[in-house]
């Protein structure tokens, strides 16, 4: 990226950041382009940064509570290099985790594997499909038995990258009629402090949004934020352009009251996922909520700041005091 492309795009989130905000609360662009701009410098915010924790609402004091882009990347440097390069692997995950994932996977890369999805599928009917190496629900889609030519593509696409193939997994009751096209999930932050002692941050409930099979942020769903003491939720719905959400687009349902099964038991999960490597410090866990049991989807380590932070708490301070 040369120096003009990368002004142009610094410029051009500027400009369409402060039209967002000028459209919410009226006030004039320059003023919004300054004040972004002081926060770059100030508290290292990305405009993305700026109008998702409304900065342009909030104090000096308030804006300081925050964990911005800048301060993310700086606390991502002080991670132990070896476990953030191990567990960024979906496949160590699996095996380091193996006794909280019990569902059906198979690795599938380089190699005529033909055979081995053919099983699979025949077995399970449909399958998850995951690139290794992917984030946010980027890739992520369902693959069927009887779809030959999608999985002649996605054979060809394993020489170059590495898949895996999933058993589909079905919520418990309560979670599946919110959005029945997709595995809606907890998403639950932990923070290891000097101690040793474990920390729940956040929980947070992903929901899909309409037909799409994945409920990640980042890929179009909504998260409800989860009161950490009683398992309710207790805010509207954001998604990751900061639309607000009272009742769920696809099901219809009132959000604002409802509460997350068998909630403590969740909590006890993944305290006891959390104590098994240490040296993880700040994690986001995706657990999925079954009829018969837990089943931890994903670690993402670390955890990030975005969705963290995105119903009105910062945790710049809560994460830098106790590191």
């Amino acid at each position: 990226m040369n120096l003009r492309h990368a002004f142009n795009r610094v410029f051009g989130n500027l400009l369409s950041t402060s039209r967002r905000i000028r459209g919410i609360c009226g006030r004039g662009g320059v003023i919004n382009i300054v004040d972004m701009l002081w926060c770059v410098l100030r508290y290292g915010a990305h405009p993305k940064d700026y109008f998702m924790f409304e900065f342009y609402k909030k104090n000096g004091r308030e804006r300081n509570s925050y964990l911005t882009i800048m301060r993310y990347l700086r606390l991502v440097r002080k991670f132990d290099k070896d476990v953030f390069k191990q567990l960024g692997d979906k496949i160590y995950q699996h095996e380091k985790y193996q006794d909280f994932i019990r569902r059906d996977w198979l690795l599938l890369g380089k190699g005529n594997q033909k055979d081995k999805v053919s099983e699979f599928l025949e077995k399970h009917g449909m399958a998850i499909v995951k690139p290794v190496h992917g984030e946010q629900g980027r890739g992520i889609g369902k693959l069927y038995k009887d779809e030959s030519q999608k999985i002649e593509s996605l054979l060809h696409d394993a020489q170059v990258n590495d898949f895996l193939l999933e058993e589909v997994l079905g919520n418990t009751k309560e979670l599946a009629e919110l959005n029945p096209a997709s595995l809606n999930t907890l998403r639950i932050y932990t923070l290891i402090d000097k101690t040793g002692k474990i920390h729940v941050l956040e929980c947070m409930l992903r929901v899909g949004n309409g037909e799409n099979a994945v409920d990640n942020w980042g890929a179009g769903g909504i998260g409800y934020h989860v009161e950490k003491g009683s398992g309710v939720i207790d805010q509207y719905g954001v998604d990751k352009q900061s639309n607000k959400y009272l009742y769920h687009p696809s099901s219809g349902m009132l959000m604002l009251g409802f509460q997350i099964p068998r909630y403590q038991e969740l909590l006890r999960f993944v305290t006891e996922l959390a104590g098994i490597e240490p040296r993880a410090r700040f994690v986001g866990w995706d657990i999925a909520m079954l009829p018969d049991r837990f089943e931890l989807i994903e670690m993402n380590f670390p955890g990030g700041h975005d969705f963290l932070q995105a119903f009105g708490q910062g945790y710049y301070r809560v994460i830098k005091s106790n590191w």
